[in-house]
């Protein structure tokens, strides 16, 4: 789905009752700045096979005493619905070799990855992202949540400088002048490696909690900076740094029954 980038933001940072970003573990006090995510389209009609395949790689994991903690997601919008994200959070880059340095110290479990996963898929994609914690706002206490509304834009080449300053400036404005307060959260990130990427995300606890409440953002940043020309030639230096952008809503998926 497209969404023009100003509308989106407007609006996104417009909601409410939003909370700790997917998968953040909630015993660490300061989270790291990375997460990985495995992205899996299953073949056709073998999407419960392959979540079968998956739920056994979770209790495998947590009986060998897995030290981080995975979770998954299924989309809720537009045509590829069988997709399944599969994505730990958080943690710096020396932890993925403690934590590669664990998985070779435990070969059954990339046994029955092969065995009993990899026979249902019909794509597999591997992505790491770096979480930008100074410009992003939540509450941790907020949820649980079970969705996650994210949205990724695709960077102009060259405009990403562009792009963080004005996220910053926007973010920050936010963050000091009680915009975010303890009902609105959000996670701003970008993908490393491939096309220049920036994402965001909201959780929410349902449904309802989507329904948009109180002033825009907009008019708050025009009333900070003074006028709505400012606030909205700021808002186009992030729209004019982009290519296009997708959304999409993600569900929080229980695997313990």
């Amino acid at each position: 789905m497209q969404r023009n980038l100003l509308s989106f933001v407007l609006g996104m940072l417009a909601f409410v009752a939003l909370a700790v970003p997917a998968a953040t573990r909630a015993a660490d006090p300061s989270p790291g700045s990375l997460s990985e995510m495995w992205v899996l389209t299953p073949k056709e009609g073998q999407a419960a096979e392959l979540m079968q395949g998956i739920k056994a790689q979770f209790a495998m994991r947590k009986d060998e005493g897995d030290p981080w903690t995975w979770q998954v997601f299924t989309p809720v919008l537009g045509d590829s619905l069988s997709r399944i994200v599969v994505r730990t959070c958080c943690f710096e880059w020396e932890d993925l070799d403690s934590y590669e340095a664990w998985n070779k110290e435990h070969p059954a479990l990339q046994q029955q990855y092969f065995e009993e996963m990899v026979p249902h898929m019909r794509t597999a994609g591997h992505y790491l992202e770096e979480m930008d914690w100074a410009d992003s706002h939540w509450n941790p206490q907020a949820g649980p949540f079970r969705f996650f509304a994210v949205t990724e834009w695709v960077l102009k080449p060259g405009h990403e400088a562009v792009f963080n300053e004005a996220r910053s400036k926007a973010s920050q404005i936010a963050i000091n002048q009680g915009w975010g307060g303890g009902q609105r959260s959000w996670l701003w990130g970008s993908r490393i490696g491939g096309t220049p990427r920036a994402f965001l995300v909201v959780p929410y606890r349902n449904y309802a909690d989507m329904q948009r409440k109180g002033d825009s953002f907009l008019q708050f940043l025009a009333e900070q900076m003074g006028s709505q020309e400012a606030a909205k030639a700021l808002m186009q230096d992030l729209s004019g740094s982009t290519t296009g952008s997708d959304f999409q809503i993600w569900e929080l998926r229980e695997l313990e029954n």
